[in-house]
């Protein structure tokens, strides 16, 4: 195998982990930033264990964080247009679009943690009614979760 393709296939290993990591239990809901994941790696010295430039393993890190973020950020467009025709109060429609709106708002949501705006006054049963249904909606679009998929000679030109 040439460098460029253990280079590449090092790289893909390691945003795997990341993205299995993100994956899991709150880790992308409660990290705003890759910079928080980075950053506890330096502290147990990750690149030890890889054969990728310290560079490059951050760079896996944050490439990770951002395919979790994509993921989350294009199911809720397609959720988006159906609030306005529901039969809700306005505050319940804020506050659909409130939860739609962030990443990681959403995606506690979806783990059935769904936060709470103290600003957005609603009575228990219709914040529920409003997660309720954006849980549904949401479970009807989702498809797989990321996985790193890795192709290495014989595409974009690249010799075998």
């Amino acid at each position: 195998m040439t460098l460029f393709g253990r280079i590449a296939r090092a790289f893909a290993s390691d945003k795997q982990a990341h993205l299995d990591f993100y994956q899991r239990d709150l880790n992308f809901s409660e990290a705003h930033s890759y910079r928080l994941r980075r950053n506890e790696l330096k502290t147990i010295n990750p690149h030890a264990s890889t054969p990728l430039s310290v560079h490059a393993s951050e760079l896996a890190v944050k490439e990770a964080f951002e395919t979790e973020v994509k993921y989350w950020a294009a199911i809720a467009p397609e959720i988006h247009p159906r609030i306005a025709s529901r039969q809700w109060t306005p505050e319940q429609k804020h506050y659909a679009y409130w939860l739609l709106n962030d990443e990681h708002r959403f995606s506690l949501l979806i783990l059935d943690r769904a936060p709470i705006n103290e600003k957005i006054s609603l009575a228990v049963g219709e914040r529920k009614q409003v997660q309720n249904y954006l849980r549904r909606r949401a479970r009807r679009i989702m498809q797989a979760r990321p996985r790193v998929k890795i192709r290495l000679p014989g595409i974009y030109g690249l010799p075998t």
